[in-house]
C-alpha cells in the first residue's frame, strides 16, 4: 500500500514537468539526437536552472533517457552540465 501511495504522490509532482516538456517539445528535441543541457537550453532559449529541474523529473519518472536507452544516472547528469 505504502508504494502505491507513493506512485500516486510522485505522479502528482511530475506531471506538470511532463505537460511543460511536451509543450517545449524537449521530447521531440531530445529523439533527435542525444544533447547536453547547455545545447537544449540554447535550442530552445532556455534558462538552465528550470531547464535542469524539468529533465530531472522527467528522468525520474523514465520519461528522459541517457544515451544508450538506460535511465540517467548521477554522473550522466555531471557530464551533460
Amino acid at each position: 500500500m505504502t508504494n502505491y501511495l507513493w506512485n500516486i504522490q510522485f505522479a502528482l509532482w511530475g506531471t506538470p514537468a511532463v505537460f511543460v516538456s511536451y509543450q517545449l517539445n524537449l521530447y521531440g528535441l531530445l529523439a533527435e539526437k542525444p544533447r547536453t543541457l547547455e545545447q537544449i537550453c540554447a535550442a530552445k532559449n532556455l534558462k538552465q536552472r528550470p531547464t535542469e529541474a524539468i529533465l530531472a523529473v522527467t528522468a525520474s519518472l523514465g520519461d528522459a533517457l541517457a544515451p544508450g536507452g538506460r535511465d540517467m544516472s548521477e554522473d550522466d547528469w555531471q557530464q551533460a552540465k
